[in-house]
């Protein structure tokens, strides 16, 4: 399996429907695996934004493997645009699988951040897989946090009807990232990301929310959120509730004060990191 984080062609799996979907693998750097992430992205990035959170881990000895969700990055589909939000969900399983097959010997962690955290959460509320430890969400999209204006979403109704694949604007502010600025220039001057959502992708991630609030007393895996207390895109609120409804016998809510959206982006990232470690520690207990 290659390790290169160039688009390789080395470096594609295949969904279900046949979409190609872009991985990248970083290897533990340590003598000894002791198990693995994989991290699942938020709207509009991409599995390259991730390569920090790798090389912290891979030096305490655990391999780290993303990829690009369909309709982003490097993996097939049309741009912010998904037929059903169960896709990304599959995709997940697979990748999952892909990864997991040479990693029996070790626990595996499942990683999500924004709408990745969704994804992950959804995961457990769908998928039963034993070989995975405990399921982790960084910021998920459970709510959003500025309600969006209601001539919006009957314009979008009216969209969704006549042209379900139109394409508009996010809404994502990129200073509401990270209180860092180099993250918030390197996210604007990245020609992986982009900045725009279809009209179905925007109501099948609304119901999508909804349902997984209303299911999270069926969550069982063990579980760890953690959200910025500051963050202006998705509401730390909802993801302590979400925590508190869950049926899981080992959970955690986490939530940092000052921190902005991507925690693993901010200047305490390694505090974020260190508290991630010492719960996955505790869980191992």
């Amino acid at each position: 399996m290659t390790t290169d984080t160039q688009n390789n062609s080395k470096n594609f799996i295949k969904s279900h429907d046949g979409t190609e979907l872009f991985f990248r693998l970083w290897p533990a750097t340590t003598d000894k695996r002791i198990g693995f992430f994989v991290v699942v992205h938020g709207l509009g990035e991409h599995s390259g934004r991730y390569e920090h959170f790798a090389s912290y881990f891979n030096s305490l000895g655990y391999d780290v493997a993303a990829f690009d969700l369909r309709g982003h990055g490097r993996s097939g589909g049309k741009r912010g645009d998904v037929a059903d939000f169960q896709q990304y969900i599959d995709d997940v399983d697979i990748f999952w699988q892909f990864i997991a097959e040479e990693r029996k010997d070790v626990p595996g962690f499942l990683i999500g951040h924004s709408m990745g955290g969704l994804i992950v959460l959804r995961y457990g509320l769908i998928y039963s897989t034993p070989n995975m430890k405990a399921i982790i969400a960084s910021g998920p999209l459970l709510r959003i946090k500025a309600p969006v204006p209601r001539w919006k979403v009957l314009l979008g109704r009216l969209l969704l009807r006549l042209f379900p694949t139109f394409s508009m604007p996010n809404g994502i502010d990129p200073s509401n990232l990270s209180r860092d600025k180099e993250v918030v220039k390197k996210y604007v001057e990245d020609p992986l990301v982009h900045r725009k959502v279809s009209v179905r992708w925007f109501f099948n991630t609304l119901r999508a929310m909804e349902d997984t609030m209303n299911r999270a007393h069926t969550m069982y895996y063990p579980l760890l959120v953690m959200h910025g207390g500051s963050d202006m895109l998705t509401d730390p609120d909802a993801s302590e509730e979400f925590v508190k409804r869950s049926s899981s016998r080992k959970k955690k809510f986490i939530r940092y004060p000052q921190l902005y959206h991507e925690i693993f982006n901010e200047p305490e990232k390694e505090i974020v990191y260190s508290d991630l470690e010492g719960w996955i520690k505790e869980l191992k207990k």
